[in-house]
């Protein structure tokens, strides 16, 4: 049965999306994606506090560059390249 259900997720992304979930962009150019938020049901209030264990507090929001919730619920947080 184990050998099937990795079989289907291979070979139908559709379904793998379904049963396994996707990756959800939550800030883009320093810009919070309120629909995103939304639909994961995070506040904003979660997000600050997601990104402040990366070291972003609220002022720094502007220095990030992709901030994504993964499928494993740990958001992941890419800054931008100042130089």
């Amino acid at each position: 049965l184990i050998y099937v259900f990795d079989k289907l997720i291979v070979h139908r992304p559709k379904l793998r999306d379904i049963l396994q979930g996707r990756e959800t962009i939550l800030i883009k150019d320093g810009k919070i994606l309120h629909k995103a938020l939304e639909r994961e049901g995070m506040s904003e209030d979660d997000l600050y506090a997601q990104l402040r264990k990366h070291g972003v507090d609220k002022g720094g929001i502007h220095n990030v560059k992709k901030a994504v919730l993964e499928v494993d619920g740990d958001v992941s947080v890419i800054l931008h390249n100042h130089r």
